[in-house]
């Protein structure tokens, strides 16, 4: 398919608006393709009848400009020539940065299906959209994640989190991530965060800073990113800046 693409094919660009094309002048062929294209989800694809320019010839073409199949033709088929990857990948770079998208039929049934068996940060990856986004579209399909929290339930969503963020979860952390629920769960069943954490095992956040600890901060605030602080220190953004002004003083 990819070498089908390399020959025939290409990525086009009006404005700041892209599309993907393929245009062969045997008319079974582009039928054996669209229907491989579907079969790998691709959709809403046109297929074109149209007269060759400069010549007599009838060709057939499959083109889409939907941002949804743009990112699957980069995962699943894209091309090998450079020039054509290069067009590719700066469609991809634009495409990942818009803010408003309609949700693909296909989006809309992976969040329905997935929406109580993974979290919102698992759903977005998946995706390609924030969190938020993800967030407001279940909102607004009317879709909930009721989970009954008893101890193992909390214990083991939470070692879940730490895996997912890399560091054990702040509640803010747990506000962000849209799970007030867990939250909720944990100050009912254990009487706080820090509580149901050391019962998962995880380590408890709020603690005295050592001196080891300050020194690191002192001497990498400035050369590591706040995620990277986070993981290294095992805190959330706000007490690593709160120390950091602090050791400014």
């Amino acid at each position: 398919m990819r070498g089908f693409f390399d020959a025939e094919g290409g990525i086009s660009k009006v404005k700041n608006s892209y599309s993907i094309k393929i245009t062969n002048t045997n008319k079974e062929l582009i039928h054996s393709v669209f229907n491989l294209m579907q079969n790998l989800g691709f959709e809403n694809l046109r297929q074109t009848k149209e007269k060759a320019p400069y010549s007599s010839k009838i060709v057939y073409r499959i083109i889409s400009g939907r941002r949804y199949n743009i990112l699957l033709f980069d995962k699943k088929i894209g091309f090998s020539i450079k020039r054509k990857r290069t067009r590719l990948k700066e469609a991809v770079l634009y495409l990942s940065k818009l803010k408003h998208w309609r949700w693909s039929s296909q989006e809309l049934a992976f969040l329905k299906e997935n929406h109580k068996k993974i979290s919102n940060i698992e759903i977005s990856k998946r995706l390609g959209r924030t969190i938020a986004s993800a967030q407001h579209k279940a909102n607004e399909l009317g879709l909930k994640k009721t989970t009954k929290w008893n101890r193992r339930n909390i214990i083991n969503e939470l070692k879940n989190t730490a895996k997912i963020i890399g560091y054990s979860p702040t509640e803010s952390d747990l506000i962000k991530l849209d799970k007030n629920g867990l939250l909720f769960g944990c100050i009912n069943h254990f009487g706080s965060l820090n509580r149901a954490k050391e019962a998962s095992g995880l380590k408890v956040n709020c603690r005295r800073w050592t001196n080891e600890e300050k020194e690191f901060l002192k001497l990498n605030f400035d050369k590591l990113t706040i995620d990277e602080l986070k993981k290294k220190l095992d805190r959330s953004e706000k007490v690593i800046r709160n120390m950091h002004s602090f050791l400014r003083i």
